[in-house]
């Protein structure tokens, strides 16, 4: 990906266990482990919604309990659960939606899969704007740029690393709008700066805790994620440290 080299000049760097929200299951006597695969067992795993248009009160707690069970996985940051709904949505233009609409919340694998479906979409469609160009690298560069925040929020210094591997292999799907020759409008380090410029990391950003497993202390059963009240304040150091190292280049 040479093309994409001149993002790391930039950058400083399961199982599913399901607890549905009380408030669904206090209505129920069955545990949340058997609502939830009663449910599955019912409605399968068909995307992101049941129905397009809920009429009947059934259908319309049927999708409420969907989107219940949704709101949960991303909330546990079950997101390789969380997947294989995404990738059974088959209406791309919904699931590009409901996709950015989290990733702005800062969820990192969905900023992952929007720019991949972003990608995919105008791959299908033949063609692809300039503005679908900037949304998918946007979010490729913000992906990179928060999970590397999310880093500074843990003690284990093995995550890093990890994250230098994996994140190139991010940026795979901008292959499919943006050519080699083109990459320089995209991808250089002043657009990449005015991208990570324009993210400010917030209280409600989601729990960096994905990470963790990725981390040597996971495997010996140890939590190395500092307390969850120092987050935002490492995420703006790290944040503005990156900027920094954009800004000198």
């Amino acid at each position: 990906m040479k093309f994409l080299k001149q993002f790391f000049l930039l950058m400083s760097f399961t199982s599913i266990l399901l607890v549905l929200p009380g408030k669904l299951c206090a209505e129920h006597e069955e545990s949340p482990e058997k609502i939830y695969l009663a449910y599955l067992n019912k409605h399968g795993c068909q995307g992101l919604r049941i129905h397009k248009n809920p009429i009947s009160e059934e259908e319309k707690a049927e999708e409420a309990t969907h989107a219940a069970i949704l709101n949960i996985l991303l909330s546990e940051a079950q997101y390789q659960a969380l997947g294989e709904f995404i990738k059974l949505e088959k209406d791309l233009d919904y699931r590009i939606e409901w996709l950015r609409r989290h990733a702005e919340k800062g969820h990192v694998h969905l900023m992952v899969h929007l720019a991949n479906d972003i990608c995919l979409r105008s791959n299908e469609k033949g063609t692809c704007s300039e503005e679908e160009k900037r949304e998918a690298v946007k979010w490729y560069i913000l992906a990179t740029h928060c999970a590397n925040l999310d880093a500074a929020c843990s003690s284990d210094k093995s995550i890093g690393p990890f994250l230098d591997v994996i994140t190139p292999g991010w940026g795979e799907c901008l292959r499919l709008i943006i050519k080699e020759n083109e990459a320089n409008n995209f991808l250089s380090p002043k657009k990449i700066l005015e991208i990570v410029k324009g993210w400010t990391p917030t209280e409600s950003n989601p729990s960096p805790i994905w990470l963790t497993e990725y981390g040597r202390t996971f495997g010996e059963g140890k939590n190395s994620l500092y307390p969850k009240e120092t987050w935002l304040e490492r995420r703006k150091k790290e944040h503005l440290e990156v900027i920094k190292v954009g800004e000198s280049l």
